[in-house]
């Protein structure tokens, strides 16, 4: 079987692919902790809402939106 020289690799591909998952149901539990605690220390997220420098800031990145709640309105 041929690969392209530019494929990914697939083991990349799935280890990025589980941090998203992983990423996607901290956030969708509303669990501040446990979403500065995937990143490192020093870490910088960028998002639209803004951009977030260290554990500290990550915690502010979104409001922790009571269970069982929307945003929407």
């Amino acid at each position: 079987m041929k690969t392209e020289a530019n494929a990914p690799d697939p083991a990349l591909v799935k280890a990025v692919a589980h941090s998203n998952q992983v990423f996607d149901e901290v956030y969708n539990n509303n669990d501040p902790e446990a979403l500065a605690n995937l990143f490192t220390e020093d870490a910088v997220l960028v998002t639209d809402k803004g951009i977030f420098h260290g554990w500290a800031e990550i915690l502010e990145f979104e409001p922790v939106r009571p269970r069982g709640r929307s945003n929407q309105s």
